[in-house]
């Protein structure tokens, strides 16, 4: 089959304008008021537990709720965000392409050091590994080193905050 004959099948095909919808629809958007509607979700429905029950829904409910509502501003109200302009002198798509490689890379050192916080830490404890996962990834994203230090000495505080707040035990892994 030649290509002018597979492209004109695929024009045919009965799934072509949904395919087409779901290649305009960004997906940003969507997870986002997923999560907002999840999150809202389980904020209303933890009333109807025991009040040391609803401590974590309500408490991880509204920091989603909260963070969403900062993004909205961010975004939407432009408020606190000062953009510039961006200015392409020479080679705009080889300068697109490392950007899409860049963004992978990125996305790939996340999942694996998300990955080994997860794994490292059913082994050996999630509070241990909280400074070192919040070291490297700063380290990666290439932040000071005082910013680095200051944002793990405050993770560290979190997570200890959370660990005795839910009366957790973080301190062991899950053998």
């Amino acid at each position: 089959m030649s290509n002018e004959e597979r492209s004109k099948t695929l024009e045919r095909s009965p799934v072509t304008p949904l395919a087409e919808f779901l290649r305009g629809v960004d997906g940003g958007p969507v997870f986002f008021g997923f999560l907002i509607a999840v999150a809202g979700y389980m904020f209303v429905t933890a009333a109807g537990f025991t009040a040391s029950a609803r401590l974590f829904p309500r408490l991880a409910a509204g920091t989603v709720l909260v963070a969403g509502a900062l993004r909205l501003a961010v975004t939407r109200l432009n408020i606190g965000v000062e953009r510039s302009e961006s200015v392409v002198l020479s080679g705009g798509q080889s300068e697109a392409n490392d950007d899409e490689e860049a963004s992978l890379e990125s996305m790939l050192v996340l999942g694996f050091l998300i990955a080994g916080y997860v794994l490292g830490g059913f082994l050996v404890g999630l509070f241990w590994l909280t400074p070192p996962f919040v070291f490297l990834y700063l380290l990666y994203n290439r932040q000071p080193l005082w910013r680095t230090a200051l944002l793990t000495a405050v993770m560290t505080g979190v997570a200890y905050g959370f660990m005795t707040l839910m009366n957790l035990d973080l301190l062991t892994g899950g053998f």
